[in-house]
């Protein structure tokens, strides 16, 4: 039924209100309907027999049908519960900014996919699967309510800007072809449980400076080419993330410690943020050890 089309969310939104505040939040993507009569309308376009309700067949709908990504409330979940914030692009390409989400949907779907057949023994290094994204984004006093009933509030995603995902595999190879040794269901493991660690330090809200200082920095880790690569290729595990205001604008040090169980060997990673931006800007990296 690709020819039928299910009108835009945004009216459903409320209307801005008060000042900015800049967010750089980490989490899960995700979707709501708003109403049931909009879910209705999805099933009624997805064909007889279809149900919404589940990821895998939203996301090959929207594979077919790209403009009705327009008809959700996307949504992030920080701490992989209820979800924190619903994602609106704004703009004037925010056709582009639609379409990414359902490509990141997917590729989160596959990791969901890839993590499941992992736990039954089957290990599958999904090369486009996605673990979370950071979305960097604007708060403007905007809510919409949820078809469960929440009412949360609505970052704004410039079409400018674009989600960073979280890619496992990405990581994973960058460290397999830096260390010498290690097997690769280690390096996978090694990787998982530190994606894990980061993903809990980056469960916060990203609105307050530090938070988003801390946010982007750990997303950029997760991004090689990195210093944590050539850690995590020496054996070493993380031990701290830190983050601490400086006395110079509005920047802050975010600092990754690292350290080898085996022999207590200390690595650390401290970069310096400026959150003056919607995005965050890396000023300087040392490493020390």
């Amino acid at each position: 039924m690709s020819g039928s089309t299910i009108e835009p969310v945004l009216p459903l939104f409320s209307p801005p209100v008060g000042n900015e505040t800049p967010v750089y939040a980490v989490g899960g993507l995700g979707y709501d309907f708003g109403s049931a009569s909009r879910r209705d309308s999805f099933r009624k376009n997805m064909g007889a027999g279809a149900n919404p309700d589940d990821e895998g067949e939203l996301v090959d709908y929207l594979k077919r049908n790209p403009a009705a990504a327009r008809g959700l409330i996307w949504t992030l979940s920080t701490q992989q519960l209820a979800p924190s914030y619903a994602v609106a692009p704004v703009g004037s390409r925010t056709a582009v900014a639609y379409h990414e989400l359902a490509r990141l949907l997917r590729a989160q779907l596959r990791s969901a996919q890839a993590s499941s057949a992992a736990a039954e023994g089957v290990p599958v290094l999904a090369r486009h699967a996605i673990e979370r994204i950071a979305v960097p984004g604007r708060l403007r006093g905007r809510t919409v309510r949820l078809l469960s009933g929440p009412i949360v509030p609505i970052v704004e995603l410039d079409d400018s800007e674009r989600p960073a995902p979280w890619n496992f595999a990405e990581l994973a190879e960058a460290v397999r072809r830096e260390a010498r040794g290690l097997a690769g269901v280690v390096i996978q493991q090694a990787v998982r449980v530190f994606l894990a660690q980061l993903a809990w330090r980056a469960g916060n809200l990203g609105a307050e400076p530090g938070d988003r200082a801390l946010n982007f920095v750990v997303t950029e880790a997760v991004r090689p080419p990195s210093a944590v690569v050539s850690a995590l290729a020496a054996g070493l595990v993380l031990e701290d993330v830190r983050a601490e205001d400086r006395p110079i604008g509005e920047e802050w040090d975010v600092t990754l410690s690292f350290i080898n169980p085996a022999d207590g060997h200390r690595m650390s990673v401290r970069s310096t943020v400026d959150v003056g931006g919607v995005r965050p800007l890396v000023r300087s990296q040392l490493l020390g050890r």
